[in-house]
């Protein structure tokens, strides 16, 4: 439900918020609710410097890393960095 108050928050411009909402429920997020993250409506979200801690924490970094597919919204920026737009 934390999923819902994020996309609420990023509506209201409550980006701060939005990220907080998703870093207290990082351990449940998956599948669908981790696609909200590249919603067009969390792209502000996506700047704060706590959303690369988010992504993270529910394994995306290792994934991408390991499957070397970052897809259109991140990539690797050299040894162990990465940026999210």
């Amino acid at each position: 439900m934390r999923e819902l108050g994020a996309s609420y928050a990023a509506y209201f411009g409550a980006h701060d918020l939005a990220l907080t909402a998703y870093r207290r429920t990082a351990k449940h997020l998956i599948g669908v609710f981790m696609m909200s993250f590249w919603s067009p409506l969390q792209a502000e979200m996506r700047k704060l410097p706590g959303f690369k801690e988010l992504v993270r924490e529910v394994g995306l970094v290792s994934h991408w890393r390991t499957t070397g597919e970052w897809g259109e919204f991140a990539r690797p920026v050299g040894g162990e960095d990465f940026e999210c737009w």
